[in-house]
C-alpha cells in the first residue's frame, strides 16, 4: 500500500491474473445457477417449463437492456459534466496503479479557474468517485488531489449547478 497525502493507492500486483480469477468466477457461478435450473425444472411438466424458461429468457433481455440504458446514462453524464467545467481525461496504466490523467482543460470554464492544469493526475479511487463527488456537491466547495510533476496539490474548486438530468437515474452517480 502506497500512501500519497491523504489519499492511498493499492497498486494491483496480480493484474494479469483478474481475467483468469473472474473468468473462473463466472464458470463456477453458471454452474451453480444451471445446477438450480435443473433442480427447479426437475419435476415440472413441459408446459410450465416452457413458460418458466420464457421467463427467465425475457429477465435476461431486461437485465441486459438495464446494463446498457445504465451505462449509456452514465456516458452522457459523464460527457455533459467534462462539456460544462471544461476538461477531459485519459486512465494510463502506470507503476502505481491506474490513475486518471487529465488530457484537456478548456481556457475559462471552470477547472481552468480553479487551478487544474493538463496531464494533472487526479489522485481518487476511480474516475466515478471524482464525478460522484462533483454531482453530489453542486454549489459547494470541494477539494480534488492532484499529482503535477511529482507534487501532492489539492485544487479547490467551487462546484456551480449542472445541468445533468441523467445523473438522476443512473446507478453510478
Amino acid at each position: 500500500m502506497i500512501q500519497t497525502g491523504q489519499i492511498l493507492l493499492y497498486p494491483y500486483p496480480y493484474q494479469n491474473y483478474a481475467m483468469f480469477i473472474t473468468m473462473l468466477l463466472i464458470a463456477l457461478f453458471a454452474i451453480v445457477a444451471y445446477s438450480l435450473y435443473k433442480l427447479i425444472t426437475l419435476k415440472m411438466n413441459d408446459r410450465i417449463k416452457a413458460c418458466f424458461q420464457q421467463f427467465l429468457i425475457i429477465s435476461a433481455m431486461l437485465m441486459i437492456a438495464l446494463f446498457v440504458m445504465n451505462m449509456i446514462t452514465s456516458l452522457i453524464t459523464i460527457h455533459q459534466v467534462n462539456r460544462q467545467l471544461g476538461f477531459s481525461y485519459a486512465t494510463p496504466d502506470t507503476p502505481e496503479g491506474e490513475l486518471f490523467e487529465i488530457q484537456k482543460v478548456t481556457p475559462g470554464k471552470t477547472m481552468d479557474k480553479a487551478g487544474l492544469k493538463r496531464f494533472d493526475q487526479v489522485e481518487m479511487r476511480a474516475v466515478n468517485d471524482l464525478y460522484r463527488l462533483i454531482i453530489e456537491n453542486q454549489g459547494n466547495e470541494i477539494v480534488i488531489p492532484v499529482k503535477r510533476n511529482g507534487e501532492l496539490l489539492n485544487i479547490r474548486l467551487v462546484v456551480p449547478n449542472l445541468n445533468v438530468p441523467l445523473a438522476k437515474v443512473s446507478f453510478i452517480f
